[in-house]
Formats: C-alpha cells, sequence, structure tokens
C-alpha cells in the first residue's frame, strides 16, 4: 500500500500547516491521485482559479463540543473569498441518536446542491485548523460519489500566512445546471463485521490492509507541538 505522511508545523496557538508527500511502497516519491483527482491542492493553485467557473470552495470547520468555538460565526467572520460553509452538525441523519451519522443520498444531494455543487463541479476544501475536519466533508462527498474533490494544504492558517486575502463578505452560492445526484459508494465504508476483523488482525497492520479494498483510513496523531497525518490505501489488484 502507498503512505502518504503530512508534514506539519505549528503556526500558532491554533493552526496548523501541512504539506503533503506521497511515497510508494518501496520508499519512491510519487504523485499521489484520486481517479486523476489530487488528494491536496495548495493555497497558491487555489488563489489561481479562484472565482472559476465550476470551482466552488468549502469551510468545513468543526470543533470540539468542549472548546465552546462556534466554527459558523468563525466563517461569517472571516473565509477564503467565495467560500460556501459546509455545516457537518447540520449535514447529518437528523433521525440518528449518535452524532454526525451519515445523511441520506438525497439528504446530501439536496444540501450541496445548495452550496453551488453540481455534477461536475470541482470542490476544494479547508478547515480553520489546517487539518482537522475538511478530511471529513472529503470523504463525505467521496462516499456518496463526487470525486472531484480535493483538500487544502494548510486550511484557511496555510492561506493567510502564504499572503492571501481572506473576507467577511458572503457570496451567494452559484446556480446548478446539472444538479448532483448522490448515490452511496458502499465499497468507501467500514461496517461493524469489517472493523471487528481489522481489530483482530490488528498485529500484522499489512495484512489488516489487504482485507481493506479501496477504504482510506485517515489517523491524526497530535502531541505537543507536532501534528502527523497518516493516510493509507490499498488500490485494486
Amino acid at each position: 500500500f502507498r503512505r502518504v505522511l503530512f508534514r506539519s508545523g505549528l503556526l500558532s496557538g491554533t493552526g496548523w500547516h501541512g504539506v503533503a508527500t506521497a511515497f510508494s511502497h518501496d520508499g519512491e516519491r510519487e504523485t499521489m491521485a484520486l481517479n486523476d483527482t489530487p488528494l491536496v491542492v495548495d493555497a497558491h493553485w487555489l488563489a489561481e482559479h479562484l472565482g472559476s467557473d465550476g470551482l466552488v470552495v468549502l469551510d468545513a470547520s468543526w470543533h470540539l463540543p468542549a472548546e465552546g468555538r462556534d466554527p459558523c460565526a468563525e466563517y461569517r467572520a472571516q473565509h477564503i473569498p467565495g467560500a460556501q460553509f459546509f455545516d457537518i452538525e447540520a449535514i447529518s441523519d437528523p433521525a440518528d441518536s449518535c452524532p454526525h451519522m451519515l445523511p441520506s443520498a438525497g439528504e446530501f444531494a439536496l444540501a450541496v446542491i445548495q452550496l453551488g455543487i453540481g455534477r461536475d463541479t470541482r470542490v476544494v476544501i479547508y478547515d480553520s485548523r489546517g487539518l482537522f475536519s475538511a478530511p471529513r466533508a472529503w470523504w463525505m462527498s467521496r462516499v456518496f460519489g463526487h470525486d472531484r474533490v480535493h483538500i487544502l494544504s494548510g486550511g484557511l492558517p496555510g492561506w493567510v500566512v502564504d499572503g492571501f486575502e481572506v473576507t467577511d463578505e458572503r457570496t451567494a452560492p452559484r446556480h446548478v445546471e446539472r444538479p448532483f445526484t448522490a448515490h452511496l459508494v458502499s465499497a468507501r465504508l467500514a461496517d461493524a463485521p469489517l472493523l471487528k476483523m481489522v481489530l483482530h488482525d490488528s498485529a500484522d497492520s499489512a495484512r489488516c490492509m489487504h482485507h481493506i479494498v479501496g477504504l482510506w483510513i485517515i489517523m491524526f496523531h497530535c502531541r505537543y507541538k507536532k501534528l502527523s497525518s497518516f493516510l493509507y490505501r490499498r488500490g485494486p489488484r
């Protein structure tokens, strides 16, 4: 399998700036692509394409309840120009007692259409920490069949450090000419039996990966002033 290491350093008390380097199993540097769609784009690429037809930027910031922060209010105070707010709390299953359960395909499609996302839209997602909740929105998009989605390297902190402007002005979502039709891609989900199998085989991580086809696992490890993020994928045979 491939390993992608996001090397990150502390920018401020609340922000992280990450850059991605991809390595193959033999240690050689390589370009990371998902169906020819890069996982990560940088701030300079986004600045160059910002405002382009067919591109939507999403602020998918979310904070732990104990932090007492309001990501929607923070978005209204400052965000990347033209960005829409992807509300992780709201775009979930309202009937489930557990938080943040996936909505139905129809509910997800309606939510993203209201954000200006259509069938052919390219989406760039960021969050206010650098790399925290944006992968959740990225994963949800792919679970429901939208693959033209990227994560902004460094998130909002990286955008600011690179010298690009933020705004408090709201931009109306774009009109969607070809509505996005969501469908659940079950291969991108792990159910309880699969999780039990992985936990049972956890002593041999390579063998565990053998059991997971097309499944991405994102693990965040935060320790003191360093943040490491590992993403594994086993591709098709």
